[in-house]
């Protein structure tokens, strides 16, 4: 979660407030399923393996939905407690493969073509420059990705 304004020191810090909130939501029976149905559609007709990346990961349920179908996956967000959540929910989730990366939705550190899948989930809206961001994961998408 991020965006110009990532250039104060305690952007991340802000949602850490946020965490149980976007956790509750997360597992709300109204977003619960449609995270599911995201994670399948994202995914498409991608062959298993390779690697995914969820920008703005929050407390980490859409890269949960995901994770099990690709070699390696990464959750990127501005704050630490989102990413400490999304941590503890990859422990309880069996799944302590993903990594855990804080960084900005603008620049992410990685390098192009990276990730076979990159995804973002009620982030966009929340950055001062979502193009930044959208332009940010098309260019760590490998070709032929998604």
């Amino acid at each position: 979660m991020s965006g110009g304004r990532d250039q104060r020191p305690d952007q991340g810090r802000v949602f850490d407030e946020l965490v149980d909130f976007f956790d509750a939501m997360a597992r709300s029976r109204w977003y619960g399923p449609l995270l599911q149905d995201f994670a399948v559609w994202a995914a498409g007709d991608l062959p298993p393996g390779g690697r995914v990346l969820d920008v703005g990961c929050g407390p980490g349920h859409l890269l949960l939905a995901l994770a099990p179908r690709f070699d390696e996956a990464v959750g990127l967000d501005i704050s630490p407690g989102m990413l400490d959540r999304a941590a503890a929910n990859a422990r309880a989730a069996g799944l302590e493969r993903i990594r855990w990366v804080q960084g900005d939705a603008a620049r992410l550190p990685f390098a192009d073509g990276t990730f076979d899948l990159a995804v973002s989930s009620l982030v966009l809206f929340l950055l001062d420059d979502p193009a930044a961001a959208a332009a940010e994961l098309a260019r760590v998408t490998a070709p032929g990705g998604r």
